[in-house]
């Protein structure tokens, strides 16, 4: 009897442990996306050359998922309307997000990207009380103070001359953070029905099939023209940054709930910052740690599920 409750201790132990490493590796290659733009970025290439090479890698990955998972499927299957739905979700939510995202990404910092899309559960606070006609409550307004206080001093800090670049990048990196939010908040319905995985996939290869058609109409030439380090480092994005980490999000969501995995994926705001120092010569002062240190706190406050 010892012997059989010990091994059940243990196995728990190894599936929490399991599902923290999980959730940490997918926020942290997830994350890791914005410094391998710049990179790319530096070999010359526009943000639809980047995200065209990223989301042509994924999509073919995510569509083979989708159709499996669909062919898989014995319960409820998704109506055209329901595609319909999914897919409108997927250009918001993906398409637009990273139009924008990657669009910011070349007037700011790598660390400073990463701290404003990570102002997301903020704003699901604020689209989920505007769309019930509610008030936030006291936690989740301090939570929300936290936030943007920790954003402006980052962002005061960034902001050190007379150039509008800083504006331009945080205003479309907050764009982005918005879409995904209003992303999150809407997929719920989709989500309870039909299962986050078959959700993911599909609205992500529609997303994909937007940006791909989107690249070629303003490419005034191929992206596989590109120097072949580019092209390697866009191909590592769409299968390190975007394919895997969303499979693995998903399996530590299935071994330790979608609200611990929420937590541990506020890591992935450091390491964009490490990178950026290590690569890029970022600079780094008091006042922009203190402001991740209040992002960082708020995430955390927003995402821990309240009683009730």
């Amino acid at each position: 009897m010892a012997r059989v409750f010990c091994f059940l201790i243990m196995n728990k132990i190894n599936t929490q442990l399991l599902g923290i490493v999980l959730a940490f590796l997918s926020a942290n290659f997830f994350s890791s996306k914005v410094v391998l733009v710049k990179w790319a970025y530096a070999d010359g290439l526009s943000p639809m050359e980047v995200l065209s090479l990223r989301m042509g890698v994924a999509l073919p990955l995510f569509a083979v998922l989708t159709f499996l998972i669909l062919k898989k499927r014995s319960g409820e299957k998704p109506s055209l309307r329901d595609f319909m739905g999914m897919a409108g979700l997927g250009m918001i939510g993906y398409y637009l997000s990273s139009v924008l995202d990657f669009h910011g990404i070349q007037y700011i910092t790598a660390g400073l990207e990463r701290l404003l899309l990570y102002l997301y559960p903020s704003f699901l606070v604020l689209i989920r009380s505007i769309a019930t006609r509610s008030f936030p409550r006291s936690m989740e307004v301090f939570a929300l103070l936290l936030a943007y206080t920790g954003a402006a001093l980052v962002y005061a800090d960034e902001n050190g001359g007379p150039s509008s670049a800083p504006l331009i990048g945080s205003l479309l990196v907050l764009g982005a953070a918005f879409c995904f939010a209003f992303y999150l908040y809407s997929s719920t319905h989709y989500i309870e029905r039909f299962g986050s995985r078959l959700f993911a996939c599909f609205s992500t290869s529609v997303s994909c099939i937007a940006i791909l058609v989107h690249g070629a109409i303003v490419a005034d030439k191929s992206p596989f023209e590109a120097p072949a380090s580019a092209i390697a480092v866009c191909a590592a994005m769409g299968l390190f940054c975007t394919f895997l980490p969303t499979m693995v999000m998903h399996q530590a969501i299935a071994l330790i709930g979608s609200a611990k995995v929420g937590i541990l994926g506020t890591s992935g705001i450091l390491c964009p910052l490490i990178l950026g120092i290590l690569l890029f010569n970022e600079p780094i002062s008091t006042y922009r740690l203190a402001g991740i240190l209040l992002v960082l706190v708020s995430v955390v406050t927003l995402t821990i599920k309240k009683p009730g």
